[in-house]
């Protein structure tokens, strides 16, 4: 089996080792044994041997161009179901449809030499016979029919005595297996790939009454769509688990997740694969991953980023190899110019660019083969036959779309780029996809100066929330890179405070966040910036009841000087400790308070204190938050009309949507402790304007304190509550916002009107209660104190 002569001491050796005298002793003995088996035994080892070495062949070449080590590949529980339900019936073939990079070839390959492990072990007899369609271009050149051809190369001709196939107590009740991969017309000219589907609907009529023959085509799910009516006459073709789509091959669950991880890192040690199971359902995506991060597999970098990047990296490869690169670039724009990311299924008509397809139809051909494009033959109600040519998926199209308008403007983010967008996606859910490739694309092009435009691009708080995300992310891996030490100085220069400043926003606070925040402390910024992002830092320790968190943030916040604190109106040292102390220890710190009150008679009138920017709306919104802990909101009252008549007060021309939001959502809260129906209900509605005015696109956070106002507002009008009370839970545990729903949960306790009318509801908010309590270690006297709330 040896690819060279071995030597005879080789030979020698290996027989002693095999137990045998020598390499003539083993010779004898294979003689002998050959001599025991009957003819019919013979002809069907024969085969079976002769099948093995093709097969093996084939799988040696497919491991061996695999994007991960095939010894890394895991097997996938969906082609043993498909294979055994083929084996059940009386079905001749079967057919594994997918888009390019679902592992249909590996999960193939690991069936395959599960049988051939089964044969070797004699609990198994069947014969396996596996190659891919670039084989069959031998068969088509040869212009001998398939059947023959198989034939041929299994070592037989049209002479030769073949009824080892054909004789039942040859085969033993065993199966002769003829399986094709990548079954697609892209390797072949149309004419040939036609008349090689005919020969293979005549090796299906051949053995249509032959159990024990099963030919397994594997293709992408386009050519299925394509080609299927070539195949719709032949009842013994098996279409198991085909969906809309014509695939059958499901993206990896995520014990499949868990398993590859394990593959590559067996020290990976994460309880939820949850978070991942999105972004790492398609192997294809897998392997992009493992390529970059194969010296130190980790998924803790797999954030909000993570599939743009693979995808950017992947589609420029493809884009940039080869001698066509103009070429493809020509045909990629021409199709993005016409298509809409609305519509998944809609392409562009093939007649409507056939001129380009035509001109360049080598580089045409070559981005069927990659996956970024793919064709889509259909029939109209007109009978009209048309074929429309479409991005292999949503991320090619969205991506080539990105570039097209890119290409309009030099490649340059800037105004214009944000106008264009503005423009064609004025109520697209795609206008926030296109703007981050436009995003990636500058950061990884060195045009970071440039992102101060995006500040003026017009977003909701829930799209603001994911932009900002996504640029922490990929700000963060690109200035880990070689080379980048200017990116990490980039906030050093005051002239980009504006962008630093887009960091902060009071709708942000998520838990997803958190990373973006510890992001920017890579960079090379001032102590007064890095007092903002552990105040940031601190105020979401705080909303997820982690107090040790908080505590950790408290000391580096007290590690500043004192001057750059101070710089500030709100000290937010102080805020963050008092809410430290009085949900750890139930103590209100009266240095804080004092502070604060001091405000109310000496409000704040510096030019940097009255600046109408982000980061002193969140300074302005904690510090309205700690008066509540004076437990007088009457005091609160005071203190946020005094903010409100120096910081913004014109709100309909200076106030964000956000500021304005959390400003009534603070009134509504004062009020509801004061008892004035009137004026919650009122400041709830004007509230849910606020959310219509940003489209109802409200970030987690700003959902999570809407729930809260409208569970005030019900308990105000004295109606139920329980089914806003799951909502508000439901969107907690997105937001992470443990603290707005404890603040709650003492709310409805306290309130005996509600709980008196539902004892299970009680029940079920006690235990929520109390359940908190313990697992944050939070002060049993919050229960006591501190809320004011309408009894009556």
């Amino acid at each position: 089996m040896s690819r060279f002569n071995p030597s005879q001491f080789t030979l020698e050796a290996l027989s002693i080792y095999c137990n045998y005298s020598g390499w003539e002793d083993f010779c004898n003995q294979q003689l002998y044994e050959s001599s025991n088996l009957t003819s019919n035994e013979t002809d069907w080892i024969n085969l079976q041997r002769n099948t093995n070495k093709i097969t093996s062949f084939t799988l040696d070449a497919i491991k061996g161009r695999a994007g991960i080590p095939y010894n890394k590949t895991i097997k996938r529980s969906f082609i043993n179901d498909q294979l055994s339900a083929l084996n059940a019936s009386c079905s001749t073939g079967a057919i594994i449809s997918a888009p390019i990079g679902y592992g249909k070839t590996i999960a193939l390959c690991h069936w395959i030499e599960e049988q051939i492990e089964l044969n070797e072990s004699k609990a198994g007899n069947d014969i396996i016979l596996f190659f891919s369609s670039s084989a069959l271009v031998n068969a088509i050149y040869s212009g001998r029919d398939i059947n023959d051809w198989v034939l041929g190369l299994l070592g037989y001709t049209n002479e030769n005595d073949i009824n080892a196939l054909w004789d039942e107590k040859q085969r033993k009740n065993s199966k002769f297996y003829l399986v094709i991969d990548g079954f697609d017309p892209y390797n072949f000219k149309a004419d040939n790939y036609f008349l090689l589907m005919r020969q293979i609907n005549e090796l299906f009529a051949l053995y249509d009454d032959k159990p024990w023959m099963k030919i397994i085509l594997s293709m992408r799910n386009d050519t299925w769509l394509n080609y299927k009516h070539e195949f719709v006459l032949n009842e013994g073709l098996m279409l198991y688990g085909l969906d809309n789509d014509s695939v059958n091959v499901p993206v990896l669950t995520q014990q499949e997740i868990k398993s590859f991880c394990k593959q590559f890192n067996p020290a990976l040690n994460k309880k939820s694969y949850t978070n991942i199971s999105t972004l790492f359902n398609s192997p294809m995506f897998f392997q992009l991953y493992y390529k970059k991060h194969k010296e130190n597999f980790s998924i803790d970098d797999s954030d909000h980023s993570v599939m743009y990047d693979l995808v950017y990296s992947f589609y420029f490869g493809k884009m940039n190899s080869g001698a066509n690169y103009t070429e493809k670039k020509l045909i990629i724009n021409k199709i993005a110019e016409h298509i809409s990311l609305d519509n998944e299924n809609q392409g562009v008509s093939k007649l409507a660019i056939y001129y380009i397809v035509k001109k360049y139809n080598c580089t045409y051909q070559e981005l069927l083969l990659s996956g970024i494009l793919m064709e889509d033959n259909s029939t109209s109600v007109s009978n009209d036959y048309n074929v429309n040519i479409k991005f292999g998926n949503q991320h090619y199209a969205s991506l080539a779309v990105a570039f097209a308008i890119l290409n309009e403007t030099g490649y340059v983010f800037d105004d214009k780029l944000i106008d264009i967008i503005n423009q064609r996606f004025v109520l697209s859910a795609s206008k926030i996809t296109v703007l981050r490739w436009c995003l990636l694309h500058a950061i990884k092009t060195g045009q970071q100066n440039n992102l101060v435009h995006l500040t003026t691009y017009p977003l909701s708080p829930a799209d603001k929330f994911q932009m900002v995300v996504f640029i922490g992310d990929v700000l963060a891996k690109t200035s880990s890179t070689k080379n980048n030490e200017d990116l990490l100085r980039h906030f050093e220069d005051e002239k980009n405070d504006v962008l630093f400043d887009y960091f902060f926003a009071p709708e942000l606070f998520n838990k997803d966040y958190q990373e973006t925040l510890k992001y920017l402390l890579k960079f090379n910024i001032s102590d007064k910036k890095r007092i903002l992002v552990y105040t940031a830092l601190g105020i979401l320790s705080a909303l997820n009841l982690e107090l040790d968190e908080l505590y950790i943030y408290l000391v580096k916040l007290k590690s500043f000087s004192t001057i750059d604190t101070l710089y500030y109106a709100i000290n937010p040292t102080h805020c963050l400790d008092a809410i430290y102390h009085y949900f750890k220890y139930g103590i209100a710190k009266k240095e804080c308070m004092a502070g604060l009150t001091h405000l109310c008679f000496s409000p704040p009138s510096t030019e940097h204190e009255l600046k109408h920017t982000a980061a002193n709306d969140v300074l302005y919104i904690l510090g309205m938050y700690t008066m509540f802990i004076c437990n007088n909101p009457k005091k609160t009252l005071r203190f946020v009309n005094v903010i409100k008549s120096v910081y913004k007060s014109d709100e309909s021309a200076t106030a964000s949507v956000s500021y304005s939001f959390f400003v009534k959502a603070i009134l509504s809260d004062i009020y509801f402790r004061l008892g004035d129906h009137r004026m919650v209900t009122a400041l709830y509605y004007t509230v849910s304007n606020l959310s219509a005015r940003a489209g109802n696109t409200f970030s987690p956070f700003l959902q999570t304190i809407l729930s809260c106002l409208k569970i005030k507002c019900l308990l105000a009008e004295d109606e139920p509550v329980l089914a806003e009370f799951n909502k508000l839970k439901a969107v907690a545990e997105v937001s992470g916002s443990k603290l707005s729903l404890l603040i709650t949960l003492v709310a409805l306790l306290k309130n005996e009107k509600s709980t008196a009318k539902n004892g299970d509801f009680y029940i079920q908010i006690y235990n929520d209660y109390k359940k908190l309590m313990y697992q944050h270690n939070i002060n049993s006297g919050l229960y006591n104190s501190n809320y004011v709330l309408i009894n009556k």
